[in-house]
């Protein structure tokens, strides 16, 4: 799972970061290619030249004279009977020249020839007339054009003059746009926001990608905490198997020696003995019914097909009754008992068999899981529409940790490889469930080594 994540993250970012540079290369190609554009039809417009002329990005050494080459295309216009003569505008070490390929040599290339300096002499007088393209222009301009193709960039232009090199091409940087004739200025463009536009163009792609590692991060998750989740209930369940096999084999095997030693040994003469026995064999009856009672109900509950037959119980009634039943059992192990009534109405609408397995399986566990001495306390308290039933020992007590897991099936809390107690981690499962169904309410509170109170409420 681990290394699916891992992978699926390090696709995720190679695929994003190679969107990021392309992006970074369009918005780098777009913003520098519309800055040029915004101030070469500036020069245009002020130069009175045609604001139709397609814009075509110049190359280095040609950005000083590009707009009279804008004029060079309307000297090389052919007409009908001129010679097929090209010409050309140059930039050079003195200034922009003319240069001319004659392929026909006849007066009328001449002519063009010389018209041609006449512009480049008339361009050049009136560029020195002009004065340099302002900042503000060039920003409401370019603005324009930015909004027009919807791009939110922030940026600032700086201005600069031009120093022109020996070979006759001028000495700036590519991404510079150089305009005049006589006096070039350059305009460079910086881009200050990079990031973060860059991050708002790619916020679609951006949240997918989080949308589809988190996704799967948190579906990895949610399967490798139910594996945890059935493993921990396949341990659970073999120690209940193993528990329950035992304790189905002793009263199996008692039984079965009760009625051998009725058969074999004259038991029959001996009315005593043979009462002895019987007892013995339907204590031994009782308990392995209860047992299997106990797993029967739960699985009707898991299917629910136990329906409730619902009564008014008097609940402090019914809870003196269940304490005299265990009577044997109380005094066996030298409890104390203490009965406490709060209010005068304690009278729930519930079924009288499973309200009695509850009290008896929460007094059956306050036993257990008593001292030396157990104390028990048990309070039934009127609240006005519920009644709130409290059994509290001084037993053991539970650790923070397991208190919620005490009312899952098969669970038990753990005292090392062996549990002292005998049980099978279905009573307090089977409480919960039974005041569940009564649309009641369970809690416990516990401090390990003084003893656990275990509250149910109940609706009248």
């Amino acid at each position: 799972m681990l290394a699916a994540i891992l992978l699926i993250v390090s696709f995720q970012g190679w695929w994003l970061y190679k969107t990021y540079k392309e992006q970074q290369r369009e918005m780098y190609w777009s913003s520098h290619m519309y800055f040029r554009e915004s101030i070469w039809q500036l020069q245009g417009s002020r130069l009175k030249l045609d604001s139709n002329e397609k814009f075509r990005p110049p190359g280095r050494g040609e950005s000083v004279v590009f707009m009279m080459n804008m004029v060079r295309r309307r000297l090389n216009e052919k007409k009908p009977g001129d010679s097929v003569t090209a010409v050309r505008i140059q930039s050079g070490k003195e200034g922009p020249m003319v240069v001319r390929i004659n392929k026909g040599g006849d007066s009328l290339a001449n002519k063009k020839e010389k018209a041609a300096e006449r512009m480049l002499d008339i361009m050049m007088g009136a560029d020195s007339l002009l004065q340099p393209l302002t900042i503000s222009e060039i920003r409401a301009k370019y603005d324009r054009q930015l909004k027009k193709r919807n791009m939110g960039i922030s940026y600032s232009i700086t201005q600069d003059s031009v120093d022109i090199k020996e070979d006759g091409t001028p000495d700036v940087d590519r991404n510079e746009v150089i305009v005049g004739f006589s006096h070039p200025v350059s305009y460079k463009l910086k881009i200050q926001n990079e990031r973060a536009y860059l991050f708002k163009k790619l916020a679609p792609q951006l949240g997918f990608s989080l949308f589809l590692i988190g996704l799967t991060i948190v579906s990895f998750y949610l399967l490798y905490k139910n594996l945890l989740k059935q493993r921990r209930l396949t341990a659970l369940k073999n120690d209940f198997i193993n528990n329950i096999t035992h304790e189905l084999k002793t009263p199996i095997a008692t039984v079965s020696v009760a009625i051998e030693a009725l058969k074999n040994f004259n038991a029959m003469k001996d009315p005593e003995r043979t009462r002895e026995y019987l007892d013995i064999s339907g204590n031994e009856l009782n308990r392995l019914g209860m047992l299997v009672d106990k797993v029967l109900k739960m699985s009707m509950f898991e299917k629910s097909e136990l329906e409730l037959k619902k009564e008014p119980i008097a609940l402090d009634a019914l809870v003196n009754e269940v304490v005299r039943s265990m009577q044997l059992q109380f005094e066996k192990e030298h409890a104390i008992v203490d009965i406490k009534l709060k209010g005068s109405n304690f009278t729930i609408n519930g079924d009288r068999l499973h309200i009695t397995s509850v009290l008896y399986n929460l007094l059956d566990n306050a036993l257990k899981y008593s001292k030396d001495e157990p104390a028990i306390s048990i309070a039934v308290t009127d609240k006005s529409e519920e009644v709130e039933l409290a059994v509290t020992d001084n037993g053991i007590g539970i650790s923070p940790v397991y208190k919620q897991k005490i009312f899952d099936k098969f669970f038990r809390v753990p005292h090392g490889d062996t549990h002292n107690i005998k049980g099978y981690g279905l009573g307090l499962s089977y409480v919960a469930q039974v005041v569940k169904e009564h649309g009641g309410s369970i809690d416990v509170t516990s401090e390990e080594g003084k003893g656990s109170t275990f509250k149910v409420t109940l609706k009248k």
